[in-house]
């Protein structure tokens, strides 16, 4: 099988891990793979250094109205003739859709990682016209696709395959307890708008005000950098949170928590989730949008109502206070990956998908 994966973005984030991920095992399984993807970005060096093809391509948000960069996308589909063809965002279906379709490549699919509504435009029913399929990462994300515009797309062509993950082997012999001095809350993901980390410094200043003893983490790079750091100065919290910028290393940054928080304000899936669940380390976010199909409350962590930062707190605070809840907590997520997010099942799913 021929396979192209269609990931332009420059940055890190869910998307390229899912993309960069698959692209390396389907490459380890023999199957022909090629990337798209920006050459300076971080996806494209990563895959460079496992030995998965690239081929480099900007794109912007007019790049589909750029004829040089047109007729590139369509001597690569014709030279290469992929059976499959899957994108990651609008610009790449925008450039590349179309194309797909004239040429007529087999299997054009949108790969849906964000639960935030389509907008029935003009635009964006050309370009799901364009597809033969839609893979989306959560129940959630399904949903969401065709919660504007019912129209938009046939929904028996919208499929979901939970993002899979490698689970260490020594994993199973290790508990997720930490020897931190401090109980440390933490949480991962691009510094955007849209990851909510803002409440966890709101939760921050709650948990000072009752007097717990804590360290939040926040890693990732982003945006939204230098107003979280001066929402800390403002809510007098720099001694409690801190701004760890990009981490290479999640595992060993997983590890050195107590409690993984995930507060953002949407989220399709979180592949985060699940690595944290891997270092068994106990849950707790939103009870909406994606979070409920990996954090069962009471289970492997806790939801709370959407922005209520009384109950987050109080939520990370029986965490903090319990030893024991947080260790029961992070063996059963921990059971929870290996039943339902195993790299090999979903590495399975995904193969059977392109095929049929």
């Amino acid at each position: 099988m021929k396979i192209c994966f269609f990931n332009t973005m420059r940055t890190w984030g869910g998307g390229e891990k899912w993309h960069y991920e698959n692209a390396v095992s389907l490459h380890r399984r023999g199957e022909d793979v090629l990337v798209v993807a920006d050459g300076e970005g971080e996806l494209s060096q990563r895959l460079r250094k496992q030995g998965v093809r690239v081929f480099p391509l900007k794109v912007g948000n007019f790049s589909f109205l750029n004829i040089m960069k047109r007729r590139r996308v369509l001597h690569l589909f014709q030279e290469e003739q992929f059976d499959a063809v899957l994108f990651n965002a609008p610009n790449d279906l925008k450039i590349g859709a179309s194309i797909a379709k004239k040429i007529g490549i087999r299997k054009r699919v949108f790969r849906r990682g964000s639960p935030i509504p389509i907008r029935g435009t003009w635009l964006n029913r050309y370009l799901f016209s364009c597809l033969t399929d839609v893979l989306t990462n959560s129940e959630a994300t399904k949903r969401s696709v065709l919660e504007s515009d019912r129209t938009l797309f046939p929904e028996d062509r919208i499929k979901v395959i939970y993002n899979g993950i490698q689970i260490p082997i020594e994993t199973e012999e290790v508990d997720g307890l930490t020897t931190n001095d401090v109980p440390v809350i933490g949480s991962l993901g691009r510094l955007e708008k849209e990851k909510g980390h803002d409440f966890l410094v709101e939760v921050a200043s709650e948990l000072k005000r009752r007097g717990e003893s804590f360290k939040i983490r926040i890693g990732g790079e982003g945006r939204q950098y230098e107003y979280l750091r001066q929402k800390i100065v403002e809510k007098d919290v720099s001694s409690h949170v801190e701004l760890v910028g990009f981490v290479r290393d999640t595992q060993r940054f997983l590890r050195g928590l107590d409690v993984f928080v995930m507060p953002s304000r949407w989220e399709g899936f979180g592949n985060v989730l699940v690595e944290a669940m891997i270092c068994k380390k106990p849950l707790v976010g939103w009870n909406h949008s994606g979070l409920p199909e990996l954090i069962k409350d009471g289970e492997n962590g806790f939801l709370v109502e959407f922005g209520n930062i009384t109950l987050l707190a109080d939520a990370i605070g029986r965490l903090l206070k319990e030893k024991k809840l947080r260790e029961e907590m992070g063996e059963n997520g921990f059971v929870m990956v290996k039943q339902k997010f195993d790299m090999d099942v979903a590495l399975h799913q995904l193969e059977e998908y392109l095929k049929s």
